[in-house]
């Protein structure tokens, strides 16, 4: 699986799970399997990149639509600061993600 990539004060946090992101919608969610790293790609040094395995599918993609249309989740990075590629996202958010793609929280 391809490396996923944030801005070094990103990854800075210690993350066990986090969502697979195909297009404009979450389609499963993987594992971080090694620490951040300088990405080997980044000829100034700018951008670090942790890497991940595949955990599991979401049975029903979620859309970036659909997270934007349901009110509970008003507060989530995701929506409010659209244009990172990794945010964190809470517990509560977590669950209803995870709801919302047919399967229950890996996590409980």
């Amino acid at each position: 699986m391809n490396a996923a990539y944030c801005r070094q004060f990103l990854c800075k946090w210690s993350w066990k799970s986090t969502f697979q992101v195909v297009g404009k919608s979450i389609v499963g969610i993987v594992k971080v399997s090694a620490a951040a790293h300088p990405d080997a790609t980044d000829t100034e040094g700018k951008w670090f990149c942790v890497d991940v395995q595949a955990v599991m599918p979401l049975v029903t993609p979620v859309s970036l639509a659909g997270i934007k249309a349901e009110p509970r989740l008003d507060n989530m990075a995701l929506v409010k600061l659209s244009r990172l590629s990794v945010q964190p996202v809470t517990a509560d958010e977590w669950k209803l993600v995870c709801a919302m793609g047919g399967i229950a929280s890996p996590d409980e």
